[in-house]
Order: C-alpha cells, then structure tokens, then sequence
C-alpha cells in the first residue's frame, strides 16, 4: 500500500469467477469469494494493513523478510497465521 492509502495493482490482484470476486496476494494464492469488487477490494485493503503490520515488514526491513503465506505455514500455532486471520476472517474460506 501506498502513503496516501492507495493500493498498488488493484485491477492486476481482481478475478472475477462463477459470479463472485475474489483476490490475489503473496501469502494467499485467491482471497474470497465476495459478492462485490468494492468488497473485494476491501478485503484486499485489510489484507495488506495486516501483512504490513508484521513485525519485520517496516521500512528498511523489507529487503530482509520472507514471505508468509497461511497456505503454506507448516506451524500447528502461527502467531502471523492468527494475525492475518483475525483482520481477515473471510481468508478462512480460502484455507
């Protein structure tokens, strides 16, 4: 995400399939489904508010920090895996 709150890439991250919208990330291969694009892109705003949250993605830690994705976490109790589903429940559906 952008300073000013603006996404980067949105029409890139939106699939529209069977009648629903859904969205792509790093850590999530398709966020969804939803109902509408606004509530896509919604989701897809959470998404980020939480990634970049995570300890280790400020500013000048990025160059160093591995992808986390809840798809392919292999911990029984992730810390990061509970922090993006607790901002972004819908990505229980998708897991």
């Amino acid at each position: 995400m952008l300073l000013d709150g603006t996404l980067h890439d949105v029409e890139k991250r939106l699939i529209f399939r069977e009648g629903n919208w859904r969205v792509r990330t790093r850590e999530v291969p398709e966020l969804g489904p939803f109902g509408s694009r606004s509530e896509a892109i919604d989701a897809l705003r959470r998404h980020v508010i939480a990634c970049e949250a995570m300890p280790g993605l400020r500013e000048g830690e990025a160059a160093n920090r591995q992808q986390h994705s809840i798809v392919t976490c292999k911990l029984t109790c992730c810390q990061q895996c509970e922090d993006i589903l607790a901002l972004c429940p819908e990505l229980l559906r998708t897991s």
